[in-house]
């Protein structure tokens, strides 16, 4: 699947960087929907393939100690554009310190991301998204809280499995795969973490997640 994907964006690429005079701006606009559908079908790719090689004890993590502040600021500020994008308001408190983490960084970096896209996904324009970062007894703890519908309780059970996408009676299908938090559930299992869900009907959804592994001195970098 890779393979051709691989050729049908490079090609896609060099059309649409070529400033060709032949091409019109309608099909400059066709070839940059093949660009962004190319980069939608290699994420997908990339969260089965997460999702497979974790089920099958296959996906392996690259632990190393790392500076929890620093990683954070770098992931808020990330954030920040991924809400501008729906005019969402983004808070975040960062009590975290220098302390240092062992884990894989980028994992730790992919889990949050995924957090804040499904927090997004699940709110209004204009609204605002939470987010925490403590440490507690050597844990360090994420906690997103967005202002959307709200999942009910049996889409509580199940919002964690491949291609499950919830929908409150006051809200509209939502885009996506459903494979954003089956992946953040893979990860933070393969971590030794938890996760919990609080939320209730229209009035948000807060979610946090718990790993292990924090180290008793600060770090500088």
């Amino acid at each position: 699947m890779r393979t051709p994907l691989t050729t049908v964006s490079a090609f896609a690429d060099i059309l649409f960087n070529s400033k060709s005079e032949n091409l019109t701006e309608r099909q400059r606009e066709h070839i940059e929907l093949i660009r962004k559908s190319s980069t939608q079908i290699g994420s997908l790719i990339d969260d089965l393939l997460d999702i497979s090689q974790a089920d099958t004890g296959h996906l392996v993590l690259n632990k190393a100690v790392f500076n929890v502040s620093y990683m954070i600021d770098e992931v808020a500020s990330n954030a920040e554009v991924l809400f501008a994008h729906r005019e969402q308001k983004f808070k975040f408190k960062n009590k975290a310190k220098k302390r240092g983490l062992l884990a894989d960084r980028s994992r730790v970096i992919q889990i949050l991301t995924n957090l804040f896209t499904n927090a997004s996904k699940f709110s209004d324009e204009g609204s605002t998204i939470n987010f925490q970062v403590e440490i507690k007894r050597e844990q360090v703890i994420f906690t997103v809280k967005d202002r959307g519908a709200g999942i009910s309780k049996s889409d509580q059970a199940m919002m964690f499995s491949p291609f499950f996408r919830g929908m409150s009676e006051s809200s509209v299908p939502p885009d996506g795969r459903g494979l954003g938090l089956a992946v953040v559930r893979s990860l933070v299992d393969l971590h030794d973490g938890t996760i919990v869900v609080n939320s209730k009907s229209d009035k948000g959804t807060e979610i946090t997640v718990s790993l292990p592994g924090v180290t008793p001195d600060a770090l500088e970098d």
